[in-house]
């Protein structure tokens, strides 16, 4: 950067570093750094001459006056022109031999694996680094970004054909024009019948052609881009005939015909005042075919003649690689004739411009050469082919060919009128919009820029060198789009993040644009494809500029004075900011330094970019000071991780044990009591003497009893008694409902809120970024380090953190059971009743049941329990498949433990398949799910009885979860329940009971033991309505049949375990974490819901989609287990964010979910874990980090975890990795806690400095 520059201004931005650890490098590395550097220097010996000067040396504006050449002498030497002075050459070129040399060297070198692994690395990493760049300083960036917008800045379309520059719309109004105007001029001869020719008019050759053009319309004009153009050049080629026609093409866009070329001309002196008062240039391109020597001469008056002259364009000469239709069945015409046609005439205008006034003059407007045609067409790609004076042969020559020949008569010509003190070329072919990527090679070699590049994609090795290089890339998506390369595939803005020299140009308006700037509408559709900022547009334009071949005189004028040296000025001139250049300076010097040191071992030791550290580190350093607007949103995030520790820590015992009100020298007993859906523990005099769960809250004197509300009105229906008002406490104080709801309310306006939103985004995304930095950086370190670990994969301990229980299987394994229990007992009585069209059943053998549903057929097919593309998005035939054969009643028989035989067939199918299996998987454990539906008192009760009985109590390997289906409404519709509060009794109060007397209720009790997490699940994309805090409908009066909404079911489940936990902890028992099924679908805010109340969760798809409060859970480390081969079945058109959670630091882990309907194996979780390794491209370490999240977050007991993954498994970073039992290179955990490290020192500092600002001005005041 330009030392001018106050060397403070850069201090509010954000910038990183990157050093480099030794040990990263491979000696493959260097291999591939000293080829690079080979070919780097290829490049150079062809873009220097001898004695150092350019080949295509800057343009300057240049007097009319040149230096006289009375002794130059002119020769061609196998298809070369050389100036002879004083008997020799005045310059040398590269020979043609040589060329193939160099060539051949550089295709071997690009094609070497070692290199295109390097070269896709780097590639890899710049733009990474780009990323970050932006994410960083997208907001300081945008506020040094001028108000004026794309329009305002100077950008040059350097690629675009004369022939094709007007639009559509504006050739069909000239079309009308003339018809309307010129009707009886003469357009040329045509042939009559006779054979004679006669001139005929622009009306009389329209008649001929059949051609109306008074009614003419866009579509019969016919040259519009259509899907018939897709890898056909010729069709393309074919559309510049207007209306089909070739003679209207010749008569309206052509410069040689009868006319001298009159209406083309016209045509561009409409699109040169288009240019009038604006910031654009073009670059438009002539063809000369090289057919006769006398092409230039006719170009050129036909320049002069129509006064083709505009400040704001250059002419870009286009050579068709035509050589073989230029021969014909010429004997003796060779490619060294084709080449004297094609620049003997540009020699003799330069050594004898007064001979050739109107062509040298043209040329003082020519910019440059092209070299066109299509790329696509079968060529020989390498070889040792004749030099340009023996090749005779009808046969096109390739491409590199061409490129040779054209590049060393430039080179001379070059040479020699820079001497003269006349204007130079460059050379900037269409070079790798398809066909062979090989073109790139040789374009490389020879060219100072091309058009289009897009095949740079297929070649890592000659993209990176294009970076190195900083060749020029003149792209038209649009153009690409129709012929070559779909738009949403498009390379280029992998290109530019990459920094590349890239820019945009339109090609051939007549055929792909729409709308009367064809230029701006190329950076609209940029802009809207890749949501460019007005930073990347005029980053772009820049690029346009540094790319053509105007002057630097005129460069200056579009750029500002001096822009080489880029200052304050130079980025107010063109709205690109400093941070942006200098950042593009640094990172090519860096990655130019990065090669140079590389190919020298000496260097490296000696250079900062490198040191002896254990693994490569990247420090993000911020500015001292926040923004206001951020710093505010990092004071309402701490707001709110404070307000989750309260709910998740707050449990207070209000009261010891006193002495009973009405009995004062009784001992009190504990009871139970349920006070507006939610259980607490009382004195005994505190319970409903009628229904002996509900708080008493009267105490009736004549009754002498005790009575909730409801049961006092229900008794004292017209009866008038004394009544005492009770006032009983509760032993745990919890956070009330009407509490939560406003912090819930609250939250979601803060998650909403546009600054919270932005700031969350831009820290997520920048996680996303380092992540995949470090991932680049040290991923050979980490397999090294890993490798050198005592354990693998196989070895460490994985928990299946969200399985149903009884989906838990493999299809087969359920599809035996049924054939051998049809087989072993078939007339045992499996239900008590059934009724079935329309007829009751009794006693019903389990041969009799099958008989009776009509099943017959036992195959997997039959069984219909897998998933298909049917089930996408539609919950009600998911919840179908749960039934097999397609049979209710068989799931109620075989997959529930409620039923007549107690879940004897499910508790038996879970011992002898997965629970047998777990013991051969030690390294597998699992939280089987058990649903308890809330729809009778004993049911949990039950299902427990049986668990035990049947010896599914295994608690090294499993800890279940109980999970309570958000079904309310189903049970209330049904009769099965009154209201809400009773929906949530038939859940909470066996388990209060068993805790308060676990002796009555033993089998119970031990299942209790034996659970670590209550879950909550249903489908969550049903619309719900919202609870408003001032008017909360309370369990007890919620007796409507309508669902109350999740976070409705969340505050009350969360309610219930918090005393639940309260009252075990006080006993010295297991308590349960809450971890709810939460955004798997539906509304984001269900998230909002659960980090208030939930410990974890389970799916958490949709909380990618809300930025604010995904970067809570991540700072909250709240865990969530992912099933993305569920969630792929269930919601197929969901693209899963499992990778980007992980990259940015979520404690995310793999989890099967339902493995009877989505897995194919009988090995569930590792299947999940391979299927996530090739989907989201995870290493060895990724799965290893993700086993040991899925440890962290499940519910096993501290001491189990301490087991598999370290007794220090909670400390921060290497501290708490065991990496003997985790399989974790300790790198990996550094640079996670340096990641949380360095945030929570910016936002302490900011908010520190931030106080401290706000004290001065206090003191000031």
């Amino acid at each position: 950067m330009n030392s001018s520059i106050d060397s403070t201004f850069f201090n509010d931005y954000v910038y990183f570093t990157i050093t480099r650890a030794y040990s990263s490098i491979s000696k493959e590395d260097r291999i591939a750094a000293k080829n690079i550097q080979q070919a780097i220097l290829l490049r150079k010996k062809y873009l220097n001459f001898s004695d150092g000067s350019e080949v295509y040396p800057p343009h300057y504006h240049l007097s009319n006056q040149v230096n006289n050449d009375h002794y130059s002498l002119l020769k061609m030497s196998d298809g070369v022109f050389q100036i002879i002075q004083n008997n020799k050459a005045i310059m040398s070129i590269v020979q043609y031999k040589q060329y193939l040399i160099d060539y051949k060297t550089l295709l071997n070198l690009c094609e070497s694996s070692i290199v295109k692994n390097f070269a896709e690395q780097r590639l890899n990493e710049l733009s990474r680094k780009f990323k970050l760049h932006c994410l960083l300083n997208s907001r300081k960036s945008k506020s040094q970004t001028s108000v004026e917008d794309i329009h305002t800045i100077s950008k040059i379309d350097t690629h675009i054909h004369a022939a094709a520059c007007m639009t559509e719309s504006q050739l069909l109004k000239f079309l009308k024009e003339k018809n309307k105007s010129s009707k009886s001029e003469f357009v040329g001869y045509y042939t009559m019948d006779s054979g004679e020719k006669e001139l005929e008019t622009l009306e009389h050759m329209c008649k001929r052609l059949g051609v109306n053009l008074e009614e003419f319309t866009l579509n019969q004009l016919g040259v519009r881009a259509g899907i018939e153009f897709f890898n056909r050049f010729d069709v393309f080629n074919a559309s510049y005939k207007i209306a089909g026609e070739d003679l209207l093409r010749t008569v309206f866009l052509k410069s040689e015909n009868y006319m001298h070329g009159k209406y083309f001309a016209e045509l561009i002196h409409n699109v040169f005042d288009t240019l009038n008062g604006t910031p654009t240039h073009l670059e438009l391109r002539l063809s000369i075919y090289g057919r006769s020597l006398d092409e230039w001469e006719k170009l050129a008056e036909w320049i002069d003649m129509w006064d083709l002259r505009h400040p704001q364009n250059k002419w870009m000469i286009q050579f068709p690689r035509i050589f073989h239709v230029c021969k014909g069945n010429k004997e003796e015409y060779t490619f060294e004739t084709y080449m004297n046609n094609l620049f003997k005439p540009l020699f003799d205008a330069s050594l004898y411009p007064e001979k050739y006034p109107q062509l040298a003059e043209f040329l003082s407007t020519v910019s440059g050469f092209d070299s066109v045609d299509d790329e696509s067409a079968l060529e020989q790609t390498v070889g040792n082919l004749p030099s340009a004076g023996e090749w005779k042969s009808k046969e096109n020559p390739p491409y590199f060919y061409y490129m040779y020949y054209t590049y060393a008569n430039i080179a001379s010509l070059n040479y020699y009128r820079k001497q003269r003190g006349m204007n130079t070329f460059d050379f900037r072919p269409h070079c790798g919009e398809s066909g062979h990527i090989h073109h790139l090679a040789a374009a490389y070699l020879t060219a100072k820029g091309i058009n289009h590049g897009i095949r740079l994609e297929a070649s890592p090795a000659l993209q990176y060198l294009y970076y190195l290089s900083q060749i020029g890339l003149a792209v038209s998506p649009l153009s690409n789009h129709n012929l070559f390369l779909e738009y949403e595939k498009s390379p280029f803005n992998d290109f530019f993040m990459r920094g590349l020299n890239v820019s945009l140009s339109s090609d051939d308006p007549l055929q792909f644009h729409r709308t009367q700037t064809p230029l701006m509408e190329e950076y609209a559709i940029a802009q809207q494809t890749w949501n460019y900022v007005t930073g990347d547009m005029a980053e772009i334009a820049y690029n346009s500029v540094l790319q053509s071949g105007f002057t630097e005189e005129e460069k200056e004028s579009m750029l500002g004075e001096n822009y080489h040296n880029f200052n304050e000025k130079n980025s107010n001139k063109t709205r690109l900011t400093l941070i942006r250049k200098n950042y593009r300076d640094t990172s090519l010097k860096l990655e130019r330094d990065y090669i140079e040191i590389l190919s020298d071992e000496n260097k490296m030791k000696e250079s900062h970019i490198f040191a002896n550290i254990p693994y490569s580190i990247i420090d993000v350093v911020y500015p001292e000071n926040g923004m206001e607007e951020e710093i505010d949103v990092i004071r309402k995030l701490e707001f709110w991780l404070n307000v989750r520790e309260k709910y998740l820590s707050y449990c207070a015992k209000l009261r010891t044990t006193r002495n009973s009100f009405f009995h004062p020298n009784a001992q009190t007993t504990e009871v139970i009591a349920l006070n507006q859906g939610i259980f607490n523990v009382y004195n005994e005099e505190a319970i409903c003497e009628n229904d002996h769960y509900h708080l008493a809250e009267i105490y009736c004197q004549e009754c002498g009893k005790r009575f909730c509300i409801k049961c006092y009105k229900k008794t004292h229906k017209g009866i008038y008694h004394s009544l005492l008002q009770l006032n009983c406490k509760p032993t745990f104080d919890i956070i009330d409902d009407e509490q939560f709801f406003w912090d819930y309310k609250a939250l979601k306006k803060f998650c909403q809120s546009g600054p919270a939103r932005t700031f969350c985004f831009r820290q997520m995304h920048v996680r996303s970024e380092l992540f995949q930095l470090y991932h680049l950086l040290n991923e050979k370190s980490e397999d090294i380090e890993q490798t050198a670990l005592k354990t693998d994969f196989e070895q460490i301990t994985k928990v299946d953190t969200h399985v149903h229980a009884n989906r838990s299987f493999h299809p087969t394994d359920l599809l035996e059971i049924i054939q051998k229990k049809l087989e072993k007992e078939p007339t045992r009585v499996v239900r008590k009743e059934l009724e079935l069209n329309g007829k009751t059943y009794y006693d019903i053998t389990l041969q009799q049941l099958f008989d009776l549903l009509g099943v017959k057929q036992f195959n997997i097919h039959s069984l219909n329990v897998q998933s298909d593309p049917s089930l996408v998005s539609r919950f009600d035939l998911w919840l179908n498949k749960y039934y097999p054969f397609g049979q209710l009643k068989l799931k109620e028989l075989f997959l529930t433990i409620n039923n007549d035989i107690h879940g004897e067939y499910l508790c038996e199918l879970l011992k002898s398949t997965v629970f047998e299996r777990l013991k051969v998987l030690e390294t597998i454990k699992t939280e089987y799910r058990f649903n308890c539906s809330g729809m009778e008192l004993n049911e949990m009760e039950e299902w427990a009885n049986q668990i035990v009985k049947s010896g599914l109590i295994e608690p090294n390997n499993n800890s279940y979860i109980i999970c309570i289906p958000r079904i309310y409404s189903r049970w209330k519709e049904e009769g099965y329940i009154n209201n809400f509060s009773e929906f949530l009794r038939n859940i909470f109060k066996p388990c209060f009971e068993a805790t308060l007397h676990p002796e009555q209720h033993p089998n119970l009790a031990k299942f209790l033991s034996n659970c670590g997490a209550f879950d909550c699940a249903s489908e969550e994309l049903l619309h719900e309505e919202e609870i408003e805090p001032r008017n909360i409908i309370r369990p007890d009066e919620w007796d409507m049949n309508e669902n109350p909404p999740y976070e409705y079911y969340l505050y009350y489940l969360y309610a219930n375990i918090t005393v639940l936990n309260g009252f075990r902890k006080e006993k010295k028992l297991n308590t349960f974490d809450f971890r709810p099924h939460c955004g798997q679908a539906g509304d984001r805010m269900h998230g909002a819901a659960a980090f208030l109340t939930a410990n974890s969760i389970t799916h958490g798809v949709m909380i990618d989609g809300q930025n604010t409060l995904q970067y809570l859970y991540i700072l909250a480390q709240i865990g969530i287990s992912s099933s993305p081969i569920q969630q792929a079945a269930l919601y197929g058109g969901v693209v899963d964010p499992f990778r980007k959670m992980f990259e940015r630091g979520m404690r995310i882990c793999l989890s099967t979910d339902t493995p009877l309907h989505t897995h194919i194996t009988k090995e569930p979780l590792t299947e999940e874990y391979s299927s996530a390794m090739k989907n989201f491209q995870l290493t060895q370490t990724d799965l290893a980090e993700i086993a040991r999240n899925s440890v962290i977050i499940s519910s096993f007991p501290q001491e189990y975890k301490e087991k598999w993954i370290g007794k220090d498994y909670k400390l921060p970073g290497i501290a708490g990795n065991d990496s003997s039992k985790t399989s974790i290179p300790d790198m990996r955990l550094e640079f996670r806690q340096r990641i949380i490290d360095n945030e929570i020192r910016t936002f302490e500092k900011w908010l520190k400095n931030s106080n401290n600002i706000i004290r001065e001005k206090a003191d000031f005041n």
